[in-house]
């Protein structure tokens, strides 16, 4: 993305899929930021967290890995 050199005051979030990369490519929903006035696209941290939490959510499935809540109830049915 380019560096933005037009303040953005009207945006709205907006999505597009996305090959990412993590092992092998995964297909994702990527969110973003998009600028009313200038086209441009911009993501926070809070965006990227949940562009990149689909790919581990993904390989997870793939992989037969144990989800963050399904470790979180098993640590708690044995009181860890």
């Amino acid at each position: 993305m380019k560096n933005i050199s037009v303040i953005c005051i009207s945006f709205h979030i907006a999505e597009h899929a996305m090959r990412y990369p993590f092992k092998k490519e995964y297909t994702v929903h990527y969110h973003f930021y998009l600028c009313n006035e200038s086209g441009e696209q911009f993501t926070s941290s809070e965006l990227d967290e949940m562009n990149l939490v689909q790919v581990y959510n993904q390989y997870r499935d793939e992989h037969n890995l144990p989800f963050p809540e399904e470790i979180r109830a098993i640590r708690q049915t044995y009181g860890l």
